[in-house]
């Protein structure tokens, strides 16, 4: 209970120092997650965001610009908290970089990351708001990922090659989260520490690099032949 208090003692004490627009994202955020578009209200979120509800409509012109504001805001913080390259320079070699990579979507995948879920909720209850802010964002990653994948399978692969091994790789990162969610294994925990997602990452990585080499390996023997 005195942890409790104590969490709420700062969260209010935070909000208090965040100016009103950024305390509307920050409740929107939390709220769009919980309750999906259709279903959150405005007066729900000004009251989390302890703000007048016509602040909303003078910060961000209503509820709909408010939802895509919010989807970048936390978007683009969780690319501050885990950058896409995962610290890992571009000058490194490619299985590296891939790594550096992978590392960085799974921390991001496993974390409590309201984008994702935002992302989630659309994808089973479209709002159509969110389709072209989405690609926008993940375009740029979505190309570097392809490009790092080319350079690894080499010259010779096919446009197709490469969309399947990044689709791979892609799916292995998504495929916890969405475990995570829904199965809720009992030995999730141990997965959820840096440790352990350190291992998930390296699994990951290894086990996408082993099926490259092979599609390499397929590629170079069509070429001989």
């Amino acid at each position: 209970m005195f942890h409790t208090r104590k969490a709420e003692v700062v969260t209010r004490k935070n909000e208090k120092e965040l100016g009103t627009r950024e305390r509307l994202l920050e409740a929107a955020g939390r709220v769009f997650a919980q309750k999906g578009y259709r279903d959150a209200t405005i007066a729900g979120i000004c009251k989390q965001a302890r703000a007048n509800i016509a602040a909303v409509n003078y910060h961000f012109g209503g509820k709909r610009k408010l939802y895509v504001a919010v989807w970048h805001h936390l978007f683009h913080e969780s690319l501050k908290r885990y950058p896409p390259e995962g610290g890992v320079p571009e000058s490194a070699p490619p299985e590296e970089r891939l790594a550096g990579r992978v590392g960085s979507l799974i921390r991001r995948v496993l974390s409590r990351d309201n984008s994702f879920t935002i992302m989630e909720q659309e994808l089973g209850d479209p709002t159509g708001l969110l389709e072209g802010p989405i690609k926008k964002a993940i375009t740029p990653l979505r190309t570097r990922m392809l490009e790092l994948v080319s350079e690894l399978l080499g010259e010779g692969a096919t446009e197709r090659q490469i969309e399947f091994c990044v689709m791979s790789i892609m799916s292995q990162c998504m495929a916890l989260r969405h475990r995570m969610r829904m199965r809720k294994p009992p030995h999730a925990r141990k997965w959820l520490t840096p440790s352990g997602i350190h291992k998930l990452a390296e699994h990951i990585t290894q086990f996408s690099l082993g099926g490259i080499r092979e599609v390499r390996r397929q590629i170079k023997s069509a070429q001989r032949h």
